[in-house]
């Protein structure tokens, strides 16, 4: 299988490469400096960058990371340190953590998971089809669309409503990441999404500046949406 992304220089050394792709020893206690986990931290990272990609199983990162038709055996010690510093967090974890701002969101991951210490003792193993959020790279996408949002709207009362073909719109060169965007913005008080009656959403922004969580979407608002799509 050829290579969806632009890998490091080392990938074609053998003797490097057959390193890497070994498993940890048994024993092994992963410490932020160790060679291993930097390089495949970095390389995670990094292509699910370059795959414009959110989110990933072990299973999906297994495959793109697959070379001569081999896996990295060290993948699964690798996710439980990535998980323990926060860097990913289980998706059914992330999607039900409110917070009111970005910078909160990192607080209550602080509270989350069981000891990583504990993890190297026990082995914990990972679910191959368990969903993963890389937690920088949803906030910078969200991000992302939310300045792009507020560069169009000149009347805040109309324009920070939108209908579910203008959010999509909005989103479209993040489009794989769609639910997660809307969850992300929904966390930290600048999106509300409502149903409507012929399961359409609603989306509404917060005003640019406000620091408040925004108010659940009214008739009001159902109304204004109406007389101007």
């Amino acid at each position: 299988m050829s290579l969806t992304f632009a890998p490091p220089e080392e990938w074609e050394d053998e003797e490097r490469m057959g390193y890497l792709f070994a498993p940890f020893p048994p024993d092994h206690i992963l410490s932020e400096n160790d060679d291993k986990l930097c390089f495949w931290r970095k390389l995670i990272l990094s292509s699910s960058k370059q795959l414009n990609k959110v989110s990933f199983t072990l299973s999906e990162m297994k495959a793109r990371l697959a070379r001569k038709g081999l896996t990295p055996a060290c993948l699964a010690k690798v996710l439980n340190h990535l998980e323990a510093t926060r860097v990913v967090q289980k998706f059914e974890n992330w999607s039900s953590s409110p917070a009111s701002s970005w910078s909160d969101w990192g607080k209550q991951l602080l509270l989350q998971g069981v000891s990583y210490a504990w993890q190297q003792v026990v082995g914990i193993a990972e679910d191959d089809q368990t969903k993963y959020i890389i937690v920088d790279q949803i906030k910078e996408v969200a991000k992302s669309v939310l300045c792009t949002h507020y560069d169009t709207v000149q009347y805040e009362t109309t324009d920070n409503l939108l209908n579910e073909a203008e959010f999509e719109a909005l989103c479209n060169t993040h489009a794989a990441s769609l639910r997660y965007i809307e969850i992300s913005l929904v966390q930290v008080g600048k999106l509300q999404i409502s149903t409507r009656h012929n399961d359409k959403k609603i989306y509404k922004f917060a005003r640019r500046n406000s620091t408040k969580k925004e108010k659940e979407i009214s008739s009001t608002d159902e109304g204004i949406l109406r007389s101007v799509c």
